[in-house]
């Protein structure tokens, strides 16, 4: 564990390690496999740790040309939130009514 600035109370905050990057990969693939269960996971894990003020992910973005950019902190922030809330649609388009058999 780290910690992390403070709370609000003037108490050291906390923040258990994990590899964001890896925890992304896992939502990633999770969602290109549309499993479920998984992107929920994954997409919880990385979301709380963001939002608990835990560093994003080092996103890389290669386009066609082959040119490659660095992403800043801020919009690999956004893509994280944005992965996340593909696995809340993901949940809630599976968690209809179940069909008559």
């Amino acid at each position: 564990m780290r910690t992390n600035g403070l709370t609000s109370t003037g108490k050291p905050l906390i923040v258990k390690s994990m590899d964001p990057i890896e925890v992304l990969n896992q939502l990633l693939e999770a969602l290109n496999e549309e499993d479920r269960e998984a992107a929920i996971a994954a997409a919880e894990d990385l979301r709380s740790w963001i939002r608990r003020g835990g560093f994003p992910p080092l996103l890389r973005v290669t386009l066609d040309d082959r040119t490659s950019h660095l992403v800043a902190d801020e919009l690999s922030r956004e893509f994280c939130f944005a992965a996340c809330r593909m696995s809340d649609a993901l949940q809630a388009s599976q968690s209809g009514p179940e069909p008559d058999l």
